[in-house]
């Protein structure tokens, strides 16, 4: 005994094999597609502005004429900036105690001011002569700032 129910019940399962053997070629498959992220270019920011306060630059208590190279890298890139450097000075003239207090941009500079004091040293000391770690100061804890400025 068929019953209307299980009669359309047949014809629908017939109908659903018979389509799905239709497919002659195999199904492609799905692609999906992602949207790229734009390209962001990395800028280099500008370098922050100079503190102020530490325009002791050859003063009488801290006379220390720099004249440190301007990095390659930096001239290349057009890259300005700043390093405050901290320092004392022996009655001979010696800069000792010296490091970069602070700097903008960061470690681009450093190197070429301190290589610069290393020069300074060399050439108040002479080649063969070495100030004593137990000579006076005649100035402590000295901080100028030297620029890095293109085109001056």
């Amino acid at each position: 005994m068929s019953t209307p129910f299980h009669s359309q019940l047949a014809i629908l399962v017939a109908t659903l094999l018979a389509l799905g053997g239709c497919a002659s070629s195999p199904k492609a498959p799905i692609q999906k597609t992602v949207p790229k992220a734009p390209v962001q270019k990395t800028v280099k920011p500008p370098p922050r502005e100079a503190p102020t306060g530490y325009n002791a630059e050859n003063t009488a208590d801290c006379p220390l004429y720099l004249a440190p190279i301007f990095p390659r890298r930096a001239q290349m890139a057009g890259q300005e900036g700043w390093v405050i450097l901290q320092y004392s000075i022996t009655s001979s003239g010696a800069v000792r105690d010296y490091s970069v207090y602070d700097a903008s941009p960061e470690n681009l500079y450093d190197q070429s001011v301190l290589s610069a004091v290393e020069r300074l040293n060399k050439l108040k000391l002479g080649a063969g002569s070495s100030d004593s770690d137990n000579e006076a100061f005649k100035a402590v804890n000295c901080r100028q700032i030297i620029r890095f400025n293109l085109g001056s």
